[in-house]
């Protein structure tokens, strides 16, 4: 490196001067937009603000004028019909007026007047002194209109407070005009309102009327007269004529010259106004607290780059003396690393050697006479042989790596047998350490790729090899997914990660366990051994691959290592004459104690097609196979070895001794230890007719060493030929072909019906929510045939989401389908709540399938065919342990309701138990804290529960106590003493229902469940 000259140093500090003006100038105008922006923020932020405050503002006055609207519209009726029934009498029409001051608690008075103004109904009346309405204006107008009329504002002769006279027209029965009933509303409660809103100093709020005459201003202002019309901006009286429900805009004010922020509301659907303007002076003086900020802050700013530049001179100086120094330091890293590289390297070479030779015997050793058992481990040795070659001359080519020479091969490449030898391999490093060993392959994954297969194994080699190392036990797990592979131009990506169960690693490791020649800590190293190359070299092999190894770990709990790759497609050759679709259909059982093996071993059975059942101890697989023995029998028995309770080996054994040598299905043991202690517990039994185990599979195993050692074993057998299909049960099948989406957010609920009306043949969508349905109605391409709505749901209700539902697709130009309400609310006014959100029908819980199927056929246009002869498969009902719980439970009913499904009515009970616990607690916590909209929500749930299962007692006690529970919450006031009571007595009721359910659930065969 050449040293700075004193002109290539001047040249550097224009430069670096240069760059700070540039920068200056940068960030000055960045502050500028920042605070023109931050301007603009506060324009909207004031528009959202006065916004609000009218919207609030009209609910509240819209809801006083709508309690005087519906006040004078009695008084009118009342008048009318006395006049029709000829029995009028001033006296008592006045003290009807009276009575009806209590539903209009904000009002001065009630009062009437006769046709001709005269006030003489109501309160407050001064027959002496008899006022007269005639001169009033909105008198004039109510002859005439047939709606609520404004007046303007008036100061009480008796209070001296300011009324606003809300007037409506009483006509005769022939329609005649005969008089008014009118309200003066006091002004004080509306502002009392207003003035605890925040409008600032400069702020303004008005009423106006649709003639531009003021009905009340906040704050008062001695100039401006109420009752009187004012001179209004153009864009408010814009707003007025067009008739707008509401308007936002920026004016500046005639009155005052001040700009502000209008928000415009009409209330309801009268001619009134209200009308609120936050002033620019009162919003924006944060923001120009901000612009002094900024300005200080830029001043700030130059004068640091100012002293940044100064500072920069005298640096320049200094590292003229210093590049010297660094060179030689960097000289002398570079020494030290060309030193490291040749270490590794001769090392290398020096194990290579004999490691050739140990390869080169190994093939000589295979080529000689050897029986089954040799063989295996002769083809296991030279595998890992090989690997460990592979490893070596990696290393070899550590510097290389380093100086970016290494290429990678590409050539096609088989990920089956990769994994298969990496299994066999791995399966040698887990000795006796309970440690379980999975891979979990991705179906989808193809079977051929392009790439280098070596190198790929390599690194999957060093983090399966490190996972079992450090673990002591538990269990390493080999995840292999096929990502999206659109986005990689036609080529596969493929994510692989290794997560294992072991000590962990502490963030500050993580943060250098990539570099060369390092562990994660000293003592670690002295324990476990290594070189520390292993994930040195990983990562530069996966870099070169396209990828990124990455690690999250937790000290104790284990690691994660994942990387993703991307390859190209490659031809697959001739394939294996035995597919997996010549094994669909077989019925297995996997019998293992470790959660993460067994749901593993089953997901590969499963992607070949099989029917798949799971058992975590042998008892219980005993159980499982004994059961199906007299109906369809297991194909294949997939056993782990090591289990409690009962071990592979003894479960084996006794299946051969129970059932007959036909019903007997293929059992293959599945072990992390050896076969030699297997093959010699085989040679005792060899007196028998048959062995007791047909294969033994090593873990960790593919899918395809498992279909391999089914078809082999099946082969043994001559039962290569499919397996007989199972009859399916009868079904109607009413509903085949239909799309239904079902809206329920309780989990047993969703069961129980997607159960049914899939039995029926319908293909059933769920939503968890109201607001989930809307999402994906409004979302679809295609929308479903019928949509079954569950009314009460703690996000949104079924009306609101119905009418959602139903405005968007209109929006859209498309045709909603038919909504059906539900519910356990199957009162008269929630079938007509139903009705008025638009719902097409309502179905009450628990429902019953056969009338859901018709209503569902109803409104979807379709028929049910000769199903009308067809009758559900009666299915008994085993007898309850006592005539208590046979009382508790109408199990034929509750049967009746799920069309005789037993599976479904055993689902049913099952989630009532698992759930009644949650829902008492719910209950009393509510009924301890006094909350009646809280014990509302595990009361409608546990009477939807109860009539499912057939509790009838408990359903309707639950019913009834939610409908006092509804009423204590409409009132506001707390629980009720009637509300407690009953709430009470579905608690009291709750334990004997759960034991006549686990009595009754004692009484089905398990086989049932998996029906």
């Amino acid at each position: 490196m050449k040293l700075l000259t004193s002109q290539q140093s001047r040249r550097l500090f224009a430069g670096l001067a240069a760059a700070v003006c540039v920068v200056f100038v940068v960030v000055a105008g960045f502050v500028l937009h920042t605070l023109q922006q931050s301007r603009a923020r506060y324009y909207a932020n004031a528009e959202e603000q006065s916004r609000n405050l009218a919207i609030a503002l009209e609910n509240f006055l819209r809801g006083h004028f709508h309690e005087v609207d519906l006040t004078v519209r009695r008084a009118a009726d009342e008048f009318r019909q006395q006049h029709a029934q000829n029995r009028f009498d001033a006296a008592e029409f006045s003290t009807f007026l009276r009575s009806l001051k209590e539903r209009v608690p904000h009002a001065r008075s009630i009062r009437g007047s006769d046709a001709d103004g005269r006030v003489i109904y109501g309160e407050d009346i001064d027959s002496s002194n008899i006022q007269n309405l005639g001169i009033r204006e909105f008198y004039q107008r109510a002859k005439t209109e047939r709606d609520l009329v404004f007046g303007v504002p008036v100061k009480s002769r008796i209070t001296g407070d300011w009324v606003l006279p809300l007037m409506y027209a009483m006509t005769m029965p022939d329609g005649r005009f005969g008089g008014t009933a009118y309200v003066n509303m006091t002004t004080k409660t509306i502002s009392e309102v207003i003035a605890a809103m925040n409008v600032g100093a400069h702020g303004v709020i008005t009423l106006l009327d649709s003639r531009h005459r003021i009905l009340h201003r906040y704050p008062e202002a001695q100039e401006i007269l109420l009752g009187s019309e004012v001179q209004l901006s153009a864009p408010t009286r814009a707003a007025l004529e067009s008739g707008a429900q509401h308007a936002s805009y920026v004016t500046e004010s005639l009155r005052d010259g001040l700009q502000r922020v209008i928000s415009l509301e009409r209330i309801g659907q009268y001619p009134v106004y209200v009308v609120v303007g936050l002033s620019s002076d009162d919003f924006l003086e944060p923001w120009r607290t901000e612009v002094r900020s900024a300005m200080l802050f830029l001043a700030a700013l130059f004068a640091l780059s100012a002293v940044l530049l100064l500072g920069a001179r005298q640096s320049l100086r200094r590292q003229h003396r210093m590049v010297e120094q660094l060179i030689k330091a960097k000289d002398a890293a570079l020494a030290a690393g060309r030193a490291k590289s040749d270490f590794v390297a001769n090392m290398s070479h020096e194990i290579r050697t004999p490691m050739n030779a140990v390869l080169g015997m190994l093939q000589l050793l295979q080529h000689t006479a050897l029986d089954v058992r040799q063989r295996d481990y002769t083809a296991k040795a030279e595998a890992a042989a090989r690997t460990l070659l592979g490893l070596l001359n990696d290393i070899l080519d550590f510097s290389k790596v380093e100086a970016g020479k290494l290429e990678l091969e590409h050539a096609p490449f088989s990920m089956d047998r990769l994994l298969r030898e990496l299994s066999v391999i791995l399966s040698a490093y887990t000795g006796g350490k309970p440690v379980e060993v999975v891979f979990d392959v991705d179906p989808q994954l193809p079977h051929w790729l392009q790439g280098d297969s070596l190198r790929l194994q390599q690194v999957l080699l060093n983090l399966c090899g490190n996972a079992i190392k450090f673990t002591a036990e538990g269990e390493v797990a080999l995840t292999v997914r096929v990502e999206d592979s659109a986005a990689e131009g036609g080529r596969t990506r493929v994510m692989f990660a290794v997560r294992d169960t072991g000590i962990g690693i502490s963030a500050e490791q993580c943060s250098h366990i990539f570099d060369g020649f390092s562990q994660a800590e000293t003592s670690t190293a002295r324990r476990y051994g290594g070189s520390g190359l292993g994930l040195a070299i990983s990562q530069r092999l996966v870099r070169l691959m396209g990828g990124e190894l990455s690690v999250a770990s937790t000290p104790g709990a284990g690691s994660v290592f994942s990387f993703a790759v991307a390859f190209e497609p490659a031809e697959a050759p001739a394939s294996a004459p035995l597919q997996a679709a010549d094994l669909q259909g077989l019925e297995c059982l996997v019998i293992d104690d470790h959660s993460g093996a067994r749901q593993a071993l089953a997901s590969m059975a499963a992607s070949f097609g099989w029917r798949v059942d799971m058992a975590d101890n042998g008892l219980d697989a005993m159980k499982r196979v004994m059961e199906r023995s007299a109906g369809k029998p297991y194909d294949v028995l997939l056993v782990d070895w090591r289990m409690p309770l009962l071990d592979g080996w003894d479960t084996s054994v006794q299946l051969r001794e129970l059932l007959p040598a036909e019903q007997t299905p293929l059992i293959l043991m599945v072990t992390a230890h050896d076969r030699e202690p297997l093959a010699l517990r085989q040679a005792q039994h060899e007196n028998q007719q048959q062995a007791v185990l047909d294969g033994v599979l090593i873990k960790p195993v593919t899918a395809s060493m498992l279909f391999d050692a089914v078809a082999d074993a099946m082969a043994r057998r001559g039962q290569t030929d499919l397996p007989e299909q199972a009859p399916q049960p009868a079904s109607l099948l009413r509903l085949r072909g239909l799309q239904l989406l079902l809206v329920e957010d309780n989990p047993t609920n969703q069961q129980v019906a997607c159960e049914l009306l899939a039995y029926e043949g319908a293909h059933v969508d769920v939503a968890g929510g109201g607001q989930d349905a809307v999402n994906q109605i409004l979302d679809a391409d295609t929308l479903p045939d019928a949509i079954l709505m569950d009314i009460q749901m703690p996000d949104m209700d079924g009306y609101a989401a119905t009418r959602l539902i139903l405005g968007g697709l209109q929006e859209q130009g498309r045709t909603p389908p038919p909504i059906i309400a539900m519910t356990a609310n199957a009162m008269q006014s929630d079938r007509d709540a139903a009705q008025e959100a638009g719902m097409a029908d309502h179905v009450g819980k628990p429902f019953d399938l056969s009338a859901l199927v018709h209503v569902i056929l109803k409104h979807t246009g379709r028929t049910a065919a000769g199903s009308a002869a067809m009758q559900p498969p009666a299915v008994a009902a085993p007898a309850a342990d006592s005539a208590d719980a046979a009382d508790t439970l109408n199990t034929a009913a509750a049967l009746r309701q799920l069309g005789g499904l037993v599976p479904v009515y055993q689902i049913a009970l099952r989630r009532f138990g698992d759930e009644a616990h949650t829902l008492r607690q719910q209950l009393r916590h509510a009924l301890d804290h006094d909350d009646a909209p809280a014990a509302r929500a595990p009361l409608h749930v546990m009477k939807g529960l109860a009539g499912t299962v057939g509790a009838e007692r408990l359903a309707q006690l639950a019913g009834d106590a939610e409908r006092a529970v509804r009423a204590s919450a409409d009132q506001g006031s707390g629980l009720t003493a009637d509300a407690r009571e009953q709430a009470e007595a579905v608690l009291a009721a709750l334990p004997s229902t759960v034991s006549a359910v686990a009595a009754l659930l004692a009484h089905y065969p398990p086989a049932a469940v998996h029906s």
